[in-house]
C-alpha cells in the first residue's frame, strides 16, 4: 500500500476510535446528510437558549419591579412594619393678637407642625394660611389682593 493511503486508513481508524464503530447503515449516509443533521442539532440547542434567554429576561424584569415596589413600601413607611403612624397634633389658630410672644408660639408650632408632617415647602404658605383666623385672615387676604395687583401692574407696564 503506498504511504499516502496508509496515512488516511490511520486517520480513520483514530476517528472511529474517537466516535465509536460505523455501523453499514451510516456508512451508506453520505457527508451532506450528517451535516444536514448536525445543523439541526445546532438550531434546536440554538433555539432553546433564546427561549430560555427570553424567559429569563422576563422573570428578572418582574423581580426588578417587585423590588422597586417594595422600596417605596419600606420608604414610606416611617415607623416600622405593623405600627401605626402617630398622630401630629395640629397647631392652633392665630388671629392676629398683638403679642410678640403668641406670634413666636404659632410660628414655633407651624414649624415643629411641617418637620412632623413631612410638609413640603411649596405647601407650607397654603397650610398657614388655613390656620390665620380674625383680623389675620382679613390682613392676609388684603395683602394677597394687593401683591396680585402689583404684579398685574408690573405685567402691563413690562416692568415683570
Amino acid at each position: 500500500m503506498p504511504a499516502g493511503m496508509e496515512a488516511i486508513r490511520e486517520r480513520l481508524i483514530r476517528l472511529e476510535e474517537l466516535i465509536g464503530p460505523i455501523s453499514e447503515d451510516e456508512e451508506q449516509r453520505s457527508i451532506n446528510d450528517r451535516l444536514r443533521e448536525a445543523i439541526e442539532s445546532v438550531e434546536r440547542a440554538y433555539s432553546l437558549y433564546i427561549n430560555l434567554a427570553a424567559e429569563t429576561s422576563e422573570r428578572l424584569e418582574a423581580a426588578e419591579k417587585a423590588i422597586a415596589i417594595l422600596k417605596k413600601a419600606v420608604a414610606n413607611t416611617s415607623v416600622g412594619i405593623g405600627m401605626s403612624k402617630p398622630k401630629i397634633p395640629k397647631p392652633k389658630a392665630f388671629g392676629g393678637a398683638r403679642s410678640s410672644k403668641e406670634l413666636e408660639n404659632f410660628l414655633w408650632d407651624m414649624e415643629y407642625y411641617f418637620s412632623a408632617a413631612k410638609v413640603g415647602l411649596d405647601e407650607q404658605v397654603n397650610i398657614v394660611v388655613m390656620y390665620l383666623t380674625e383680623d389675620m385672615k382679613l390682613w392676609w387676604r388684603t395683602r394677597s389682593k394687593e401683591d396680585l395687583n402689583a404684579v398685574g401692574q408690573k405685567w402691563r407696564h413690562g416692568r415683570f
